[in-house]
């Protein structure tokens, strides 16, 4: 039998060799885990400067790769990893073929501090981020938008007038035409166009100005067009509204009738043949005014005064081919005074002219009178120009157009509001991976 002092001994060095070989395990197991929270906090340090990189990177695109690249650079080596010091910095762009997407892939060899104890000397750590763009929009609505996509000169000045749009309206132009003598935007002679507290867009296409005059501010490239708001707006229905009192003519014999004297007022409905107005101080009744064919002229003197009206300019839809049930131009001209005011409810709520998109006739608004020939509304003409010319305030409007051309010799004034939401489209950087 073993001496109880000599088994006592013995338990005791076991004891102690299993008490070093738990301390060796222990101390291994928190150098791994100070090492292994160190590797942690280099890797969010890492993350951070990758998307921050790839994000700077996509500022510059898809006009500048190379300064992509130089931006996300900076930005690395603004949180702390340069080649110099060890970090491998790569920068692809385009991304998988998106000229407007950036890769940064950010990459270090870190050493261990206490896992040396275990034979580890060194990890490799790293971190991605991919930054692309994403929908968005600008802010400010748009006061004019030319819907023609492809029309050079869509939006055009000429002569020595000026434009000035208040309340940050927006110019909006959908065309991409890249001609070098007269862009989507071309602007000739010395007149300038200022849009207060707003901003001049087109559809990444090209713009040119001539003579010396000046945009304020210059126009800004956006990614994308701007739907027409008004496409689902549905045609008055001619029979249902009935043939106005007033009328020249029948839809099976339309007739333009002419409206002279002094004092005189009209009454709603469908105009077979449409009408020109030469009277002096006209009054229209609340409704809506149909031209169907023939147009609409106005070319008199005094005051032109009509609230909740409504004006749509087509075609005799019975006789279009006769010469007054053709469609027939909007001419707004003469020295009248005009205070027109769009409905306020109903299906044209705000719309104030709307010419057919079949109707291809220029929409012409060339008063110099005090209003300077407008009104308080929307004016649209899907299909066709609308020419401001003259001088003068033309009111609280937005425009909806094909295409817009301004001149004359006089200060052409709009007070922008937003009867119908038409927001600017934008894109901002986003972080996509």
């Amino acid at each position: 039998m073993e001496p109880q002092n000599a088994r006592g001994r013995r338990e005791s060095g076991q004891m102690l060799i299993l008490f070093v070989l738990a301390l060796g395990v222990l101390m291994g197991m928190v150098a791994m885990s100070i090492d292994v929270g160190m590797i942690l906090q280099e890797r969010r340090s890492l993350q951070n400067a990758a998307d921050a990189a790839a994000l700077a990177g996509v500022s510059e695109l898809p006009e500048s790769p190379s300064a992509a690249e130089a931006n996300a650079l900076e930005w690395a080596e603004n949180n702390g990893y340069t080649s110099e010091n060890g970090a491998t910095i790569t920068v692809n762009t385009p991304y998988q073929g998106d000229p407007n997407a950036v890769e940064v892939v950010i990459e270090v060899e870190m050493p261990f501090i206490f896992a040396r104890v275990l034979g580890l000397e060194s990890t490799g750590v790293g971190a991605r981020a991919v930054a692309g763009f994403e929908p968005s929009t600008i802010g400010n609505n748009a006061a004019i938008l030319v819907l023609n996509e492809h029309e050079c000169s869509a939006f055009q000045m000429v002569g020595g007038n000026d434009l000035s749009i208040t309340n940050s309206g927006a110019i909006m132009v959908n065309s991409d035409c890249a001609n070098e003598q007269n862009g989507a935007i071309n602007k000739a002679g010395s007149s300038i166009a200022t849009i207060e507290g707003g901003i001049f867009y087109y559809e990444e296409g090209d713009w040119s100005i001539s003579g010396s005059g000046a945009l304020i501010p210059e126009p800004e490239p956006v990614p994308s067009r701007i739907s027409d708001p008004l496409a689902g707006l549905t045609p008055p229905d001619l029979y249902a509204i009935g043939t106005s009192p007033d009328s020249g003519g029948t839809a099976a014999d339309p007739d333009t009738v002419n409206v002279i004297g002094a004092d005189v007022t009209l009454h709603p409905g469908v105009y077979w043949g449409g009408m020109q107005i030469q009277a002096d101080n006209v009054t229209l009744l609340p409704g809506p005014y149909i031209m169907a064919g023939g147009g609409f002229a106005v070319s008199s003197a005094g005051t032109i005064i009509g609230e909740d009206v409504f004006f749509y300019n087509t075609f005799d839809p019975e006789n279009p081919n006769a010469p007054d049930g053709k469609c027939g131009a909007i001419a707004l001209q003469g020295t009248a005074a005009y205070t027109l005011t769009a409905p306020t409810s109903g299906t044209y709520k705000d719309v104030l002219f709307w010419q057919d998109e079949a109707c291809t006739d220029v929409v012409r608004v060339a008063g110099s009178g005090e209003g300077g020939g407008g009104g308080n509304g929307i004016f649209y003409a899907p299909s066709a120009q609308l020419e401001l010319l003259g001088g003068g305030d033309l009111g609280a409007l937005q425009m909806i157009v094909d295409t817009i051309k301004f001149g004359g010799g006089s200060v052409i004034n709009v007070e922008y509001f937003p009867y119908v939401e038409i927001p600017v489209p934008g894109h901002g950087p986003k972080l996509v991976e």
